[in-house]
């Protein structure tokens, strides 16, 4: 039997095939140079592959390329062009932060044919102390360049797969959220105090909206005859091309997930705040020389009539808990409140809740919400409103 073919099983359970093929020593270094090859589905399509690089090596057609002299920080930048084509610009942009941030920092100047699992487990344990609860990311971001040198030929291996990860903390197992009481204060205090940011707060915990759906909502989004606001779009962050940081803020036709595009019923007392808003805002915003009786128009714009930087609810926030003496809880958050009062109203089931968060698996919304957990079959929005009120 051929001992460069061999049989391993994946996680998923599937049984594949991968090959080993010698090719020549290294005249440099006197180490035995390899092409290793995986995924095959059969032992005969395996062994067609193997004696392909076979007749090739003893051709001198198949030597690696050499990854000598090359650093981790050059084969991220060659595996970043790549990769930009298969992700959104706002998960490139943040892949972009944590290589800036924590890996280029530790395995950057390193060459990658000198870097071992020890330098690797080394690796894995300093970003476990700088971030214990996301370190597991920087090591994944990290073996996609190794493995993306593998898969280029430059190396014969990934060193961080032999990597043994430490134990993540335990995670708090409920978000903090708002009681009925001091989310009908906060709100309160908000319509007091600035009518843009109640108007926003009431659609976030009336609604469990993500901050970046908020912001990007338009007035022909909003159907008065029917109550429905339809979300189709989201407020993200991508790369400044003049400055090159992760600090250019646009508006994305494409959600979170495919199953965040919903159209949400909206109960009657939130559809009046809404007509009210519309007022004050028509009247803002003619004062400083902007038509707004285009349904096009943003419901929270700026000033300047474009979109809210995404840190301004934050500062809106921030300042209505101060006035209202609350503790505060983040901006989503107020969808943990949302979901959280939901199901203790008895208006919603876990089901529910999930479908309305638009979780695409149930455990997200049980692993959040199980401290919440009476029941109830009927979903309509204008119960939810009357039971904040009481």
């Amino acid at each position: 039997m051929n001992k460069s073919i061999k049989k391993y099983t994946t996680k998923s359970g599937k049984t594949c095939y991968k090959i080993k093929v010698y090719v020549s020593k290294d005249p440099k270094t006197g180490k035995s140079i390899w092409i290793r090859k995986q995924g095959f589905k059969s032992r005969k399509e395996a062994e067609k592959a193997f004696f392909e690089y076979k007749a090739k090596a003893l051709n001198g057609e198949c030597t690696p390329k050499t990854a000598e002299k090359r650093t981790f920080k050059e084969l991220y930048k060659s595996w970043l062009k790549v990769y930009k084509h298969e992700v959104k610009e706002s998960t490139f942009a943040t892949t972009i932060r944590y290589f800036d941030d924590h890996i280029l920092n530790v395995l950057g100047n390193k060459y990658v044919d000198k870097i071992t699992p020890q330098d690797c487990q080394n690796a894995v344990e300093t970003w476990y102390r700088e971030a214990p609860r996301t370190f597991d990311r920087f090591k994944r971001y990290s073996s996609n360049v190794f493995q993306y040198g593998v898969d280029m030929e430059l190396l014969s291996r990934n060193p961080m797969n032999k990597v043994h990860m430490p134990k993540k903390p335990a995670s708090k197992l409920n978000p903090k959220y708002y009681t009925k009481d001091e989310l009908n204060t906060f709100l309160e205090c908000a319509k007091k105090e600035n009518y843009k940011a109640f108007m926003y707060f009431r659609l976030l915990a009336f609604l469990g909206l993500r901050r970046g759906e908020g912001l990007a909502l338009r007035w022909d989004d909003v159907n008065f005859e029917d109550n429905t606001i339809r979300v189709s779009r989201t407020l993200t962050t991508g790369l400044n091309k003049k400055t090159g940081k992760n600090n250019r803020e646009y508006e994305s036709d494409t959600p979170k997930t495919k199953g965040s595009i919903k159209t949400f019923k909206v109960d009657a007392e939130t559809m009046n705040y809404l007509k009210d808003w519309r007022l004050k805002q028509q009247k803002e915003m003619l004062k400083l020389g902007f038509n707004f009786l285009d349904a096009h128009n943003l419901i929270f714009p700026n000033a300047n009539n474009g979109l809210t930087a995404q840190s301004k609810p934050r500062q809106w926030k921030e300042k209505i808990c101060k006035l209202c003496g609350l503790n505060p809880i983040r901006v989503h958050d107020f969808r943990h409140t949302y979901a959280t009062l939901l199901v203790q109203s008895g208006v919603g089931t876990i089901k529910d809740v999930q479908q309305r968060l638009r979780h695409s698996d149930v455990k997200t919304t049980l692993n959040i919400y199980t401290h919440a957990s009476r029941q109830s079959d009927d979903v309509e929005a204008s119960k939810f409103a009357e039971w904040m009120k009481k």
